[in-house]
């Protein structure tokens, strides 16, 4: 009798637990430049098992079904992304953002100004769980110093 309790709790457990899951979906929005306008939103969304989906105002990127839509704007800098704010009214569960590349690329926007362009593009996701990516190495240009203040920065003290 002992066993049949104990296979029907474990059985309305893991039931319970599957249930779960399937609520628990998750909306994901990559946001950034052309890195992020690339293949990767197409090759995430691949990778999703979990019925999450990728959200974003651009049109959807046609990978094997997936439909993947993002926020990537080949040639924007972090100013240009505040300028464009078509993201700005999705409610995504994560942001992953990727900018900076074309800040420090292009020489006319300082860290400082890269920083806060940063922060006021997290203020405008405040139920969101950011994640913020540092810049990928850049032949002939210096990111060391954006990806330091980056990791030094004091993100959620505001």
């Amino acid at each position: 009798m002992i066993n049949k309790i104990f296979i029907f709790l474990t059985f309305i457990l893991l039931s319970f637990y599957t249930f779960t899951l399937r609520v628990n979906a998750a909306t994901i929005m990559p946001l950034g430049d052309s890195i992020t306008a690339g293949f990767y939103p197409c090759y995430l969304q691949q990778m999703l098992k979990d019925g999450s989906k990728l959200v974003g105002p651009n049109d959807p990127i046609s990978c094997a079904g997936s439909g993947a839509r993002y926020g990537g704007y080949p040639g924007y800098n972090t100013q240009d992304i505040l300028n464009n704010q078509s993201w700005a009214n999705f409610r995504p569960d994560y942001v992953l953002i990727h900018l900076g590349t074309n800040d420090v690329s292009s020489g006319k926007i300082s860290i400082a100004q890269t920083i806060k362009n940063l922060e006021d593009i997290i203020l405008k996701f405040p139920t969101s769980s950011i994640i913020l990516a540092k810049i990928i190495p850049l032949t002939g240009y210096n990111v060391k110093d954006l990806n330091d203040e980056i990791n030094r920065h004091s993100w959620f003290s505001r």
